[in-house]
């Protein structure tokens, strides 16, 4: 009785019951969300004050959701997915935490945890804890927490903690930090860095780590600059390559291998 009171919520919103309804699992703690009163650790970690957690959903969509082309899915796009979601050939919901398969794309408004599958492009309009795989993009608007891999390019607009891998580029220079790595054929950008990029063009405000690429460029590097040209304002480590330039320095322009501690 207690796995269908979700199936019975979810049945009395399409056909359009009250607002007001609730699911109580006698024995469990409740937690209010939205309108409804949902119970468990999901329903416990989407309600706490974690400003990392996005808004949750009017209710959960249990085990599979299926979608063709919103609203003709299940769940209403205000509802979270708690298992799998499959997009034939596209689903939008709130949060989702599982597995998620697009044939064309996916789209999630707040929270994505688990890993997320598109043919085309994955996007998240809060965090993403997990591994997205994109044939041409992935786009999450805050925190990445874990992997980003696209045939064309992955944006973050929020901190990044893991690795980001691109066909073309991996777009970060508007998020607040990294900490992991970038590797992408042509363009790698972020602000702050800890961590690794690896390109034919890379570009770091601050980076305590390592650049390796034909073009480097960064505001101060802590750490090396392998490249064919490499420049930096400031330099607490060593440039290899063809022409090396370190604007803040007694020698600012040295050809092979340029260093300043």
């Amino acid at each position: 009785m207690k796995r269908l009171l979700p199936l019975v919520l979810l049945a009395a919103s399409a056909f359009g019951a009250d607002d007001s309804l609730v699911v109580i699992r006698e024995g469990e703690p409740t937690y209010t969300v939205g309108s409804t009163t949902e119970t468990g650790a999901y329903a416990e970690a989407r309600v706490r004050s974690d400003p990392g957690y996005a808004t949750p959903g009017d209710y959960v969509v249990p085990a599979v959701s299926l979608g063709v082309v919103p609203p003709v899915q299940i769940g209403a796009e205000s509802a979270d997915v708690l298992g799998l979601r499959l997009g034939l050939p596209y689903a939008s919901h709130n949060n989702v935490e599982g597995l998620d398969l697009g044939l064309f794309a996916t789209d999630t408004a707040g929270d994505f945890t688990g890993l997320q599958l598109a043919g085309f492009y994955n996007g998240v309009g809060h965090t993403m804890r997990g591994v997205q795989a994109a044939g041409f993009i992935n786009d999450v608007k805050h925190d990445v927490l874990g992997v980003q891999a696209a045939g064309l390019a992955n944006r973050a607009g929020g901190f990044v903690e893991g690795l980001q891998i691109a066909g073309i580029a991996n777009l970060g220079r508007d998020m607040p930090g990294l900490v992991g790595g970038q590797l992408a054929v042509f363009y790698n950008s972020a602000n702050l860095m800890e961590g690794v990029q690896v390109g034919l063009l890379n570009y770091a405000g601050d980076i305590e780590g390592a650049q390796i690429g034909l073009i480097n460029g960064a505001t101060s590097v802590r750490g090396l600059q392998i490249g064919l040209f490499n420049a930096t304002r400031r330099l607490d480590g060593v440039q290899i390559g063809l022409s090396n330039y370190i604007e803040e320095s007694g020698l600012r322009w040295f050809p092979l291998v340029n260093a300043s501690f």
